[in-house]
């Protein structure tokens, strides 16, 4: 069966979803936001955000969202190669904003 659109998911993890981003204030959905597009995954940005929360008691590293943001290009590059100006600058850009929005959600005081 061809399937076009967005892949159904269950009740109870959009329910969750919605609470936990209900509960972010303005900033810590802006950083939610920011990995969120980085990574084309909420579930990273998620991981992302939980990671900075005191109550988690392994917390996930900015290089361990990072990796796992990049998982799918990384692959491409592996299987294609790599294209100066183009995956180098998406690594960089990747870099800066998921540490950009895991240090400052540190400065809040969220992790």
């Amino acid at each position: 069966m061809l399937h076009l659109g967005s892949l159904p998911h269950p009740p109870a993890l959009v329910d969750f979803l919605r609470a936990y981003m209900e509960a972010m204030d303005e900033y810590e959905l802006a950083c939610l936001r920011s990995v969120t597009r980085e990574a084309k995954s909420l579930l990273v940005g998620v991981a992302a955000a939980s990671a900075s929360a005191k109550d988690i008691d392994s917390p996930l590293t900015p290089e361990e969202v990072i990796a796992a943001s990049r998982t799918e290009e990384e692959f491409q590059i592996e299987n294609w190669g790599l294209v100066e100006g183009g995956h180098d600058l998406d690594r960089l850009n990747c870099s800066v904003q998921v540490r950009a929005s895991m240090m400052f959600l540190n400065l809040l005081g969220k992790n």
